[in-house]
């Protein structure tokens, strides 16, 4: 498989460590305006404009010829789609900042701009702090869609155990719910439903990851970062859980059953809840 290239250049350090982070929830539209103007500046190759938005870090030739080398990645066509895949908002001591991720959709090719904006306090205008693109054209792209064709039996195997981890988590839930009544019946239930040791593998590149020390929901995840350049990772757990349950429902079903054929048996004392 052929590697996926990065074309970018980045003008400015990222917000840095210790601001409390903030997720709003919907987008910020004076922060996506700003985004979206910063974008079609360095598609134009407007620096002057650029930069008398732009904070200290954007000052001075150097950073004058980065937004030039910029626009020379940028496709020259007009993009069929646009959109804000993410956004978050920080608050410092130094006022606001914001990070804003936009995807633009060309004929040929994706690009996917991060632009960095900060303002001393909610309701000033927005400067620019830092700008990121990547572009790559719809061929390099293509190793990151989900597909069956040319994978290895690594990503089969996580794939089945994505399939097959959540059926069993499911028999283990109504095994136990069926199950007669025993102690603490609803706490093996939940326990059912949870799978053990996680195994992951990026569907792009192949990376395989093994978490010794986690649990997942129904035994499995499927997650992806949303643009054309994030891979699918794709995750199972081990339905240890669901293997207890069932062991727990059958012990229940057999101690039913000796009670039925030894009725005159003293009736046991631990509470038995549902």
């Amino acid at each position: 498989m052929r590697p996926m290239t990065w074309l970018g250049l980045t003008l400015a350090m990222l917000l840095p460590a210790g601001c409390s982070m903030n997720q709003p929830p919907g987008t910020p539209k004076d922060a996506e305006l700003a985004a979206i103007k910063t974008y079609e500046q360095v598609v134009a190759g407007d620096v002057a404009g650029l930069q008398a938005r732009g904070t200290k870090d954007l000052q001075g030739p150097e950073a004058g010829a980065a937004v030039l080398q910029l626009q020379a990645l940028i496709p020259k066509t007009t993009p069929t789609s646009s959109r804000t895949l993410r956004w978050q908002l920080f608050n410092g001591t130094g006022g606001e900042q914001a990070s804003i991720v936009r995807e633009y959709v060309y004929a040929t090719h994706v690009a996917l701009a991060d632009t960095t904006l900060a303002r001393p306090a909610s309701g000033r205008p927005w400067q620019v702090r830092g700008f990121n693109v990547r572009v790559a054209t719809n061929a390099e792209l293509a190793a990151a869609k989900f597909s069956l064709a040319g994978r290895s039996p690594l990503h089969y195997l996580v794939l089945a155990g994505a399939i097959l981890s959540p059926l069993a988590c499911l028999f283990g839930l109504v095994t136990v719910l069926r199950a007669p009544k025993f102690k603490w019946k609803w706490a093996f239930a939940i326990l059912s439903l949870l799978g053990f040791v996680q195994f992951s593998i990026n569907w792009a590149s192949g990376a395989f990851n093994v978490s010794p020390i986690s649990f997942q929901l129904l035994g499995a995840g499927a997650l992806s970062g949303g643009s054309a350049f994030d891979s699918w990772v794709i995750s199972f757990s081990l339905p240890i859980g669901a293997a207890v349950g069932v062991w727990r429902a059958r012990k229940a079903r057999r101690e039913a059953t000796a009670a039925q054929l030894n009725p005159f048996d003293e009736p046991r004392t631990e509470p038995a809840d549902s």
